[in-house]
């Protein structure tokens, strides 16, 4: 049988994980990553951590461990997930035509335009805007 990884915290450690795992404002996500690394220092199992967050032993488990082995940085954010990689000349290209031109008979490029155009889904034209932060729908304050 696996044993828990023990959470060894300082008090500074200890003080930031209560106050996020207290917070109103930080994420779900977040909140409950550091109740289960406050409730493993406390010195519970994973099993009954799981059962008073009401989330399951493989969670609590990763969250444990990944706070083990990085500390406070492993928690804060989820792994990169798989997927497709985004084809970084596809991405420019998006990047330029929504930048430096526009549509026939229009003031600004949709993300269902755009993407016919090129040839990608408009999710992925709509990821790529979101990544450059760019809004071609506000048309004073974009170009």
């Amino acid at each position: 049988m696996r044993v828990a990884s023990a959470i060894e915290l300082s008090g500074e450690q200890r003080s930031k994980l209560l106050k996020l795992a207290q917070s109103q404002t930080a994420s779900v996500r977040l909140v409950r990553r550091c109740a289960i690394v406050l409730l493993a220092h406390d010195g519970y199992d994973n099993i009954t951590i799981a059962e008073m967050l009401d989330i399951g032993r493989i969670q609590t488990a990763r969250w444990r461990e990944r706070f083990a082995a990085d500390g406070f940085a492993a928690i804060e954010r989820d792994l990169p997930r798989g997927g497709r990689p985004t084809d970084r000349m596809m991405e420019a290209q998006i990047v330029q035509m929504t930048t430096q031109s526009a549509p026939d008979a229009a003031t600004h490029w949709s993300t269902r335009s755009l993407a016919k155009v090129v040839g990608v889904s408009d999710t992925m034209v709509h990821r790529v805007w979101r990544k450059h932060g760019l809004k071609p729908h506000i048309v004073r304050g974009f170009k």
